[in-house]
């Protein structure tokens, strides 16, 4: 299961290992069609023990507009039609009012996958002040019928209709949906309201993501044989990592991306306990370029519903509101950390500490909290800004590769993609 809470320690969102882990990621490309493993090739370990590494995971891009390897309009499974443009860069709602017969509306195609139970939801959506989104997902056996719709998230106005949180077999959990079953199929829904009815505003929805996990259950032969595709791979953007073991990121020096260091304790004391997610990101916004302070980016990312600043979608799409694209999603070795940071990408992962677990840290013990992974040592340790530290010397600092496996990967391996803006420069590695 998964619990959130706020305390008095720092990075406060709570959140205990998710129950299921062997992930599939839906963020988009190759015009919605699923690249999916081949059933009679899959070998499955199972475990009474969540795995820290090598649990399934298949991750996909898929963007929403014009551009090559977008979604057609036609493959939409159902849409408001006349309130929905297809652009270069996504698809536009066009909303005729607040009430539940003006709002626009999508319905993405589903996703049939291995079993899964839990799922994750990002997305990037320009939502102008006076409108609203949300986002609404189900779950489903694959020929069965499909379960109700579930609220997952929103941005700006409240958008009117049923915000059901619970189906057979699981339930919403504040940000993402936790089964108590197993399940095959997915689908998101998008809505959209503008805050008048003689004024149609425009919503622009850019990109969306979906992440099914089970981490009781690990594929025992190697992944990358098991997507359709050459080499081990589908259309492009689309990228089936191998499951690894302890892992070594495959890093023969030093590996240091010139994060700029940022501490939550610098911050109003009566909320510089809850921030960890905001000033995480923060920072990864200002190695993208965007320098904003620390209060604003909490400001935008704040969850009034849960009153948290943790809210992983709402993370996502505050960084796309400040001008920075990017997704959620889970990571099940460290292989693929090193990919990712030798692309020049650092993360902002969740983590969570029981005594002793993790040396050096500024913290004895953490239920929830968010750091930034940005790179590893000589010896495949790993390079972090810690943001409940009180300084840069003593908050970038280097944890044990192993250690932090027990205090992120074995929890799910969640993590925020900011990807670099549109005509920007990746900073180089040290």
């Amino acid at each position: 299961m998964t619990e959130h809470s706020e305390g008095a320690s720092f990075g406060l969102v709570v959140r205990t290992s998710l129950g299921w882990f062997g992930t599939l990621a839906l963020a988009a490309c190759a015009r919605g069609q699923a690249i999916l493993p081949d059933p009679a090739a899959l070998a499955f370990e199972r475990s009474a023990r969540p795995f820290s590494t090598g649990f399934f995971l298949v991750e996909r891009q898929l963007e929403l507009g014009m551009r090559p390897g977008g979604l057609l309009k036609t493959e939409y499974a159902s849409c408001a039609k006349k309130a929905i443009e297809r652009t270069p860069s996504g698809i536009v709602f066009h909303p005729r009012g607040p009430d539940l017969e003006s709002q626009a509306w999508i319905e993405l195609p589903p996703l049939t996958t291995a079993p899964f139970r839990d799922v994750v939801a990002s997305w990037n959506a320009h939502v102008p002040e006076g409108a609203g989104m949300s986002f609404d997902l189900r779950v489903g056996q694959e020929g069965a019928d499909w379960g109700p719709w579930l609220h997952v998230g929103d941005w700006g106005l409240a958008v009117p209709g049923e915000r059901a949180l619970a189906c057979d077999g699981g339930r919403i959990d504040v940000d993402c949906f936790v089964g108590e079953r197993s399940f095959t199929q997915v689908q998101l829904r998008a809505r959209a309201v503008s805050a008048r009815s003689d004024t149609t505003a425009s919503i622009e929805l850019e990109r969306v993501s979906l992440c099914v996990t089970d981490r009781f259950v690990r594929h025992a032969v190697n992944v990358r044989a098991w997507i359709r595709g050459t080499n081990g791979r589908g259309p492009e953007g689309c990228v089936m990592p191998g499951p690894g073991g302890r892992g070594d990121p495959g890093l023969a020096t030093r590996l240091e991306l010139p994060v700029p260091f940022r501490s939550q304790k610098e911050e109003d004391p009566s909320i510089a306990s809850r921030i960890c997610s905001p000033t995480s990101l923060a920072m990864v916004l200002a190695y993208r370029g965007v320098d904003v302070p620390t209060a604003e980016v909490a400001r935008v990312c704040y969850d009034e519903e849960h009153a948290i600043y943790g809210n992983w979608t709402r993370a996502i799409q505050g960084a796309f509101t400040l001008g920075v694209p990017g997704y959620l999603t889970r990571i099940n070795c460290w292989e693929r950390a090193g990919e990712l940071l030798q692309a020049g990408q650092p993360l902002v992962i969740s983590i969570g500490v029981k005594e002793g677990q993790l040396t050096g840290a500024p913290y004895t013990s953490t239920t929830g909290h968010l750091i930034v992974l940005r790179g590893f040592d000589e010896r495949g340790d790993v390079l972090v800004n810690d943001p409940a530290a009180p300084d840069a010397e003593h908050g970038q600092l280097t944890y044990k590769r192993s250690e932090l496996e027990t205090c992120w990967l074995a929890r799910g391996g969640t993590a925020y993609v900011l990807l670099p803006r549109p005509e920007a420069t990746v900073p180089r590695a040290k």
